[in-house]
This record gives C-alpha cells, structure tokens and sequence, in this order.
C-alpha cells in the first residue's frame, strides 16, 4: 500500500502571519485538523495543527492573537510514491503525527496522518475528504 491510499484529498494552506485564534476557527469552520503553512509567496514552510494550537496556547501560555508561525512545525513531506510503511517511518524520525503528500512535481496533494493509519489499520477505511488546497492569498481573505 502507498502513502497516497490513504490520503486526505487536498491541503489547505493558511498565510504564517495569521492569528492562532483565526487559524483554530478556519479549522473548526473546514472540518480540518491541519494547516500547510504559508510564506508570502504561498511556499510552504511548516504545518501547524488542532493539537499544536491547543499546547502552544494552554501549555506554553501563547496568546491566541500571535502568529501560527510561532507554533508551527517543520513541514515532513513524502512522495505520493512512497509506501505507507516509509511513510509512518518518517513520522516516526521527525516526531509528527502529520505528513505532506506530494506529487512528482512536488505539488502538495494531501495530508496523512497517524489517525488516518491506525484507523486504516483497525478499520480498513481509507481515504477522507478534505478541502482542496488554498493559496495564501484566499486564505487570509477567509476563503
């Protein structure tokens, strides 16, 4: 089985000076529980999820009004490609329960993650839709 079995359709991406309030309402309002953080000229440079705001405004006592980018991870991405087993054996070494799948050309195409395996793996259900990916631009007019 390939990484890209089990693949979230999509990877909506959100501008890294957005709020961590703001980005915890989008991904309540999207159904999403991860981020592809993007620079102003919509590169992806880290990744940020529900459990990443949650610590690092209760934990780590970050106001709710500063930027993702202060909280967000380096971005662990895997060809479409790869094996699910390389795929978790990445989660593993970088210590994340979130990857980014990309495609030959290196166009982000989804998001695994560890629950997506383990349910996989005690359910046998594969893939769950997910919103498609979205530039900086339209992320930070809310769309």
């Amino acid at each position: 089985m390939k990484a890209v079995d089990l693949v979230s359709d999509g990877v909506a991406g959100i501008p890294h000076k957005l709020s961590l309030k703001e980005a915890a309402r989008r991904m309540q309002t999207q159904g999403l529980e991860a981020f592809a953080v993007l620079d102003a000229d919509d590169e992806v440079v880290g990744i940020v999820t529900d459990r990443d705001i949650s610590l690092g405004v209760v934990s780590e006592r970050i106001g709710a009004d500063a930027p993702v980018s202060r909280i967000m991870r380096p971005v662990v991405q895997c060809s479409a490609r790869a094996r699910l087993d390389e795929a978790v054996m990445l989660m593993e070494t970088h210590d994340s329960e979130t990857i980014l799948v990309h495609d030959a050309d290196r166009t982000l195409i989804g998001v695994l993650t560890m629950p997506d395996v383990v349910r996989h793996r005690l359910c046998g259900r594969g893939r769950l839709p997910r919103p498609a990916v979205q530039s900086a631009a339209a992320a930070s007019r809310g769309g």
